[in-house]
């Protein structure tokens, strides 16, 4: 059961945008054996590490992930079946927490740098647990378990305090999970169930519940927080609203707002979120019903990421389409996920890198980013100084003017 496999399979898709600096969309293949298939769940701050899971002959495997290495499978405990996969990854890489199969039910599992796949227990009474989230240091892992009291508990974890169980809005037989837990571990974000149903929510570091809310509207009301930046202070999820599901951002001051749709394409949910909350990546569907990733940022607002890459990018992506995004790097620059081609469903990560003539960050060329180099200019901030030469002339101007020009292919 437990083994170490290779597969080192890659199509890269370029573009020059700058010196030093290329947009690209990396399909990182699948581990041998079985239907092809492989999802990518999390990425280090960096956008170095990527992990995930992948199909083989007997089940699925865990995959860690990097340009020098290709796909390296982490193998699953010994004596259950083989369903193991990768949902977090600590800023450095070196913790990655998901769940392997063992002989009765899922225990949440971490690899690190030092071997293979390591149990990090049950709670009490339990049987079953998985690991989804991961502080910034590695230290802190969060999740849900089964105990003695209820079928599904949200817990944080550490080497020194083990498994301490989260409860929820109900006192006895608590109904919560925890998705994710802020880089600095001040905010474990997550859901419970309460007075309304599934409510989104975040646990303080006193280990107190908080609601965030739901989207109104329905006859059944729930909402899910999957994603928080590195101080807990911006939480994305998903809450059902008269028109489905839809994603949403937090803030203590702005409550739960929806995030916009993309033309006919709705954001359906957000998964990710970068370290400054400025992007957020997740998944969407058409009015036809066709699946597309989603960037948002608060600049551009909801865009489709394959169009970004073809459109603003210039990548001929060969009939690759990302359908979900799922991890997204401190910087919100580098994407992963899974999406369909030739070959199947795969696993997938884009990079984004700036464009000096899109001056408001929107992935669009318009004549906006002709105010936005304006009021640069008259700032006379070091973006508006073009050419290099240390003063603000007509040569900016001229030097941005060809910039735009030339785009962003």
């Amino acid at each position: 059961m437990s083994r170490i496999r290779l597969v080192a399979s890659c199509l890269m898709l370029t573009c020059g945008i700058a010196a030093g600096q290329t947009a690209s969309l990396s399909l990182l293949g699948d581990l041998p054996g079985g239907e092809f298939s492989s999802t990518a769940l999390a990425v280090s701050a960096d956008g170095t590490i990527v992990v995930g899971y992948s199909n083989t002959a007997i089940g699925l495997e865990a995959f860690r992930w990097t340009a020098a290495t290709g796909m390296v499978g982490l193998g699953d405990f010994a004596g259950g079946l083989e369903n193991s996969r990768c949902e977090a990854i600590s800023a450095d890489g070196s913790m990655i927490v998901g769940h392997g199969h063992g002989p009765v039910d899922f225990q949440a599992a971490m690899w690190n740098a030092n071997g293979p796949i390591q149990s990090i227990g049950l709670l009490p009474g339990g049987t079953s647990s998985v690991a989804l989230g991961v502080s910034d240091d590695g230290k802190i892992i969060v999740g849900k378990g089964s105990s003695s009291w209820s079928n599904d508990e949200a817990y944080r974890w550490t080497a020194s305090t083990g498994y301490q169980p989260l409860g929820g809005f109900a006192s006895s037989f608590p109904s919560s999970n925890a998705f994710a837990i802020s880089g600095d571990g001040s905010r474990i974000v997550g859901y419970s169930y309460g007075p309304t149903g599934f409510e989104a929510c975040y646990w303080d570091e006193q280990g107190v519940i908080h609601g965030i809310g739901q989207f109104g509207g329905v006859l059944n009301p729930a909402s899910e927080a999957r994603a928080t930046n590195v101080d807990g202070t911006i939480v994305v999820g998903a809450s059902m609203d008269n028109n489905g599901e839809t994603a949403f951002r937090w803030t203590a001051a702005t409550g739960l707002q929806a995030l916009p749709t993309a033309g006919n394409v709705r954001f359906k949910k957000a998964l990710a979120v970068s370290d400054d909350g400025r992007v957020i990546a997740g998944g969407s569907h058409s009015l036809s019903g066709t699946w597309y990733a989603i960037i948002w940022t608060e600049a551009s607002g909801t865009r489709v990421l394959g169009e970004v890459m073809e459109n603003f990018y210039g990548l001929d992506l060969q009939g690759f389409s990302p359908v979900e995004a799922h991890g997204l790097s401190e910087d919100g620059r580098t994407v992963v996920g899974w999406g369909l081609g030739s070959n199947g469903e795969e696993a997938f990560i884009a990079y984004l890198p700036p464009c000096y003539a899109d001056c408001n960050d929107s992935l669009t060329l318009d004549i906006f980013d002709y105010i936005c180099f304006g009021n640069s200019y008259n700032g006379t901030e070091s973006y508006a100084d073009c050419d290099n030469s240390g003063t603000w002339n007509i040569f900016d101007y001229i030097c941005f003017g060809n910039a735009y020009a030339n785009g962003c292919h």
